[in-house]
């Protein structure tokens, strides 16, 4: 590993899963394991089984392969209910035979959790290729809605790690406003957090936005530098924890979260 020195000459396949891989992980993994592949999958606790999967790495993070053996899937609309085309953005539904029976003692989330049809609604918002490839975007409760309009959150964290080099991780999550709503606030580590970085570095994160998206998707809530995201136990990044520092700082009451520095 890169902090270690230990080689891992025999490995040659890494499986993700368990959450959106976005390509902040996905580029520490290929700078950390050089000959490796990093495939993709998917699945979800209640389907007991794997949804998509593949055998070859995709050229996007979001890659996850495609349908398992007796799985089939659909993309619908999140707002009408109805099914989109190749390359839309939709809520991925599967059935698949080993589907859990029910959650315990809660029979109102598996009613919304399994249609009248079948269908499992997996919350999570994605979208299949020509071929039949499918792509996983975000979690559909991590969307923003701002001005009335959504915002993908991963659509603005590959667009900032694409255009600059010196991000190591990026965060963007949604914060409570007045006016707007919601509105998108990045949290950005830098590959080396102990130099504090000048404001035009800043402005510089700011305007690769600003050039490149609509008004709603820009960062209305903030740029906040830090040492490194919040984790949960699982890996996953703690958005709670993000969410609650910003929250907590515009009040003026400063919380610990190793930030380096913030820009309300």
């Amino acid at each position: 590993m890169l902090r270690t020195g230990t080689r891992f000459d025999t490995v040659r396949n890494i499986s993700v899963a368990g959450t959106t891989l976005n390509e902040s992980v996905a580029r520490r993994f290929r700078t950390a394991f050089k000959n490796v592949n990093l495939i993709n999958s998917y699945s979800q606790t209640e389907a007991c089984g794997v949804l998509c999967f593949s055998h070859e790495p995709g050229g996007s993070a979001q890659f996850v392969g495609f349908p398992a053996p007796m799985v089939d899937l659909k993309f619908i609309d999140v707002e009408t209910g109805k099914k989109v085309g190749p390359n839309e953005p939709g809520e991925l539904c599967y059935k698949i035979p080993s589907v859990m029976r029910s959650y315990y003692k809660n029979p109102k989330k598996m009613a919304q959790f399994i249609d009248d049809d079948g269908w499992c609604h997996s919350g999570d918002l994605a979208y299949y290729g020509e071929d039949g490839s499918v792509y996983l975007v975000e979690r559909m409760e991590n969307l923003i809605t701002c001005m009335g309009m959504p915002v993908i959150p991963a659509e603005l964290e590959n667009l900032l790690l694409s255009d600059h080099d010196d991000i190591t991780e990026v965060a963007v999550v949604g914060l409570p406003h007045q006016k707007y709503g919601q509105v998108a606030a990045a949290f950005i580590a830098l590959n080396k957090p102990h130099r504090l970085p000048e404001n035009s570095t800043r402005e510089m994160f700011l305007n690769t936005l600003l050039a490149n998206c609509p008004m709603h998707k820009h960062p209305h809530g903030g740029i906040y530098l830090i040492d490194c995201l919040p984790k949960k136990p699982n890996g996953k990044v703690d958005q709670e924890a993000l969410k609650a520092y910003a929250l907590s700082y515009d009040d003026g009451k400063h919380q610990e979260l190793k930030m380096s520095e913030a820009y309300p």
